[in-house]
């Protein structure tokens, strides 16, 4: 409802008062600061599209990290396997009493202590190469 003007006035107990039609010989007419005019159709649409672009981006975001995430997670999972089956050959080696090969007609042939020893150690080298890094690496941010 747009009034014509505002006034204050005080009546005899001295309270304040303020109406749209003046009261009494002290009535005054008030300046009221409207403030700024009213935001248009084009800044409301331009706000909705900016958040609505917004949205959109983070929502990328999100399914980059979750894609980055999945990958990592799946890095490590395979990176886990490999160091628990070179483990597990370690295991294996230290378990057996003896170790053998085969050559190319099936023949079986036993190692010697020096060559089950050597065959231990090239299997903790590959544990030191295989297995370092089990933690799980940075996240992309």
């Amino acid at each position: 409802m747009a009034a014509q003007g505002i006034y204050k006035w005080i009546d005899g107990h001295g309270q304040v008062h303020f109406g749209d039609r003046p009261q009494g010989i002290n009535a005054a007419p008030v300046t009221v600061d409207r403030g700024p005019p009213s935001t248009t159709d084009n800044d409301a649409a331009s706000r909705s599209a900016r958040t609505a672009r917004l949205l959109d981006e983070y929502a990328t975001e999100r399914a980059e990290q979750a894609e980055f995430d999945a990958k990592a997670q799946a890095e490590l999972a395979e990176h886990r396997k490999q160091c628990a089956q070179v483990r597990a050959r370690l295991a294996d080696i230290d378990n057996s009493h003896y170790l053998y090969t085969r050559d190319a007609d099936g023949t079986k042939h036993v190692l010697s202590n020096a060559e089950h020893a050597a065959a231990r150690t090239a299997v903790l080298k590959e544990i030191a190469q295989v297995c370092r890094g089990a933690a799980l690496p940075p996240r992309k941010r």
